[in-house]
């Protein structure tokens, strides 16, 4: 029986997906989704490839591409605006 953890590995190998599909797909919390992620994009599994697709405003159109946490910026830093297309996540 696979973990949590290496199922969510092996679907962000299929295709990208945010936060929110990884809770739905294995019915867990958004809180706990997040957890596994950044245990997966931490240094010690680097090998894993966690690969972050940036989040954007929906307001003016910014994307956050220097960004490397894991969690959704909450605010555009140029009109802060709170309208923001949550970032997806594969594995390469």
């Amino acid at each position: 029986m696979e973990t949590t953890r290496k199922r969510i590995l092996s679907f962000l190998q299929d295709n990208p997906a945010t936060i929110r599909d990884v809770s739905k797909k294995f019915h867990i919390s958004e809180r706990e989704a997040l957890y596994h992620l950044e245990h997966l994009a931490s240094g010690r599994n680097a090998r894993y490839g966690l690969e972050i697709l940036p989040a954007r405003c929906r307001n003016c159109g910014f994307v956050f591409r220097k960004r490397r946490k894991v969690r959704c910026p909450s605010r555009c830093p140029v009109c802060r605006s709170e309208q923001i297309v949550r970032p997806e996540y594969r594995i390469r």
